[in-house]
């Protein structure tokens, strides 16, 4: 039977990593769920109940502060601060409004950079629904026929190949695991996994394979082992809109440093490690301050007489509203030891260290830094966050051109641009009076100084609409000014003529 479940080393490898960002992100309930997998039983060996009841209480207490989140909030919301620039055709709206069914173009583009810099890696497809016939244009117009851009996590994306062609490289295989609906009783739904296979076949063209798992042994009408079937469930060969076959896979890798098959290393690992200590130093703090936190009574100078006098039952009570009788040089205090400050140390310790890779945490005021310090931080944060802005972008717009070939529409005009910029004001009064002067003596155009002005947030509308606007508000005032001028021409013919008027007089 065909191995279509096989998963690459590399990826296998990645596998506990990945999960570890993503309980991380998920926070203290999915951290907690994992137990002893994250926080380890300080005495494993003893198994008895009380052992076990201790353990409970002492991972209740812990406390997992998500940083790894926050980070990676405060990360993408930096580069989203500003409108991603892109053009599509009229006819690639629907995608916009609805890039893979669900969610809009630029919602999902969110979802891809948080999953890049949480991971350094994700998978995007453009495909294209199977229609009997050609749809019509009606079809087309309204989105009821229209490809989509799906997005998948590092972890669905198991197996890949590569081949040259000529001076290219490019993919040959692509193997990516989803869940497929396979049965509801319109309440309940059962999910099973499907295996959508793309590749080139014997012809160096692209087709799409899917496989499921099929029982092949039954024991008392249960099903025990699944295997995968010779021949596909499912086979498309895709074709774009003139009905010429594809000789690529519409698939990319996008990930933290290229847009290349090779696994780039999550950004967010090293925070995550971290944050895990830190949850681990919380549970020591909690636990040390349940045990040494609550105060215990302390009596000394008692004799046995005395207490079956004056204390009922052996019940002591504390308060201002109980006395307490005491022999001569009979003594009472409280017994509370020093707590136990290493955790929290620690604690503290790796709150540093996740600022120092970039955790977007709020710093107390009294940290000061040099220019030079600050500067290096902000290099090292914007070198990520425009490495995956960038990848991402480059990677939305080659999947806009597939999708307009898919549906037929131009593709000569599109683009996808995430800001690789992250100050709030880009640009100081003094250097956008020398794009300006550069645009009159003709060093760049107007386009050009506009882009420049759109990256720094300045400007918004696109380029076509501004400068439709400024062309018409420009002509509409040079209109204005000439009928001014012909409004006072006119004036000065009638004064004239009043004028020669009274001297003939």
């Amino acid at each position: 039977m065909p191995e279509v479940d096989y998963t690459r080393d590399e990826l296998s490898d990645m596998l506990s990593i990945y999960i570890l960002i993503d309980d991380a992100i998920k926070g203290s309930k999915q951290i907690k769920s994992k137990g002893e997998t994250y926080l380890p039983k300080p005495n494993s060996t003893d198994t008895s109940a009380e052992n076990t009841a201790r353990y409970d209480a002492y991972l209740e207490r812990a406390m997992w502060t998500n940083f790894v989140r926050r980070t990676l909030v405060g990360l993408n919301g930096q580069v989203f601060m500003r409108e991603p620039i892109f053009t599509v055709p009229d006819e690639m709206q629907p995608l916009v409004d609805s890039v893979d069914g669900e969610v809009s173009l630029k919602q999902q583009v969110k979802q891809t950079n948080s999953d890049v810099l949480a991971f350094g890696r994700c998978g995007l497809l453009t495909d294209y629904p199977v229609v009997d016939g050609n749809p019509t244009r009606l079809q087309i117009k309204l989105g009821e026929v229209r490809p989509v851009i799906n997005q998948y996590k590092p972890w669905q994306v198991i197996n890949w190949d590569r081949k040259n062609r000529g001076s290219m490289t490019i993919l040959s295989l692509v193997v990516i695991v989803e869940q497929n609906l396979k049965a509801t009783d319109g309440f309940y739904k059962e999910y099973q996994d499907q295996w959508r296979v793309l590749d080139l076949d014997e012809n160096d063209e692209y087709r799409v394979r899917i496989y499921t798992k099929q029982p092949v042994k039954v024991d008392n009408g249960r099903a025990d082992i699944y295997e995968f079937s010779e021949k596909p469930d499912e086979e498309f060969r895709p074709t774009d809109s003139d009905g010429n076959r594809w000789n690529i896979i519409p698939f990319t890798f996008v990930g933290s440093e290229n847009n290349g098959p090779d696994i780039d290393f999550p950004p967010m690992y090293d925070i995550a490690v971290l944050n895990l200590g830190h949850f681990r130093n919380s549970a020591d703090y909690e636990e040390s301050s349940f045990i040494v936190g609550q105060p215990t009574p302390v009596f000394s100078g008692l004799t046995e007489s005395w207490m079956e006098r004056f204390f009922t039952n052996n019940k002591v009570y504390l308060g201002s509203r109980a006395s307490i009788s005491l022999p001569e040089g009979g003594r009472a205090e409280l017994l509370q030891p020093d707590p136990n400050t290493m955790p929290y140390e620690a604690m503290k310790l790796k709150e540093a260290q996740i600022i120092a890779l970039g955790g977007k945490l709020i710093q107390p005021t009294a940290i000061e830094r040099t220019a030079t310090e600050a500067n290096i931080e902000k290099s090292a944060e914007n070198s990520i966050l425009a490495s995956t802005a960038g990848n991402v972008g480059s990677a939305y717009q080659q999947h806009l051109v597939w999708g307009a070939k898919f549906q037929g529409a131009p593709t000569d005009d599109i683009e996808f641009v995430l800001p690789t910029e992250f100050d709030l004001a880009m640009m100081s009064p003094e250097e956008r009076r020398q794009l300006t002067d550069e645009v009159l003596a003709g060093l760049i155009t107007r386009d050009e100084a506009r882009n420049a002005l759109r990256k720094s947030g300045i400007a918004t509308l696109p380029n076509d609409d501004a400068f439709l606007d400024i062309d018409t508000k420009k002509k509409e005032e040079e209109e204005r000014a000439m009928s001014n001028e012909l409004k006072l021409a006119s004036q000065q013919t009638v004064d004239d003529a009043d004028n020669e008027s009274t001297d003939g007089a």
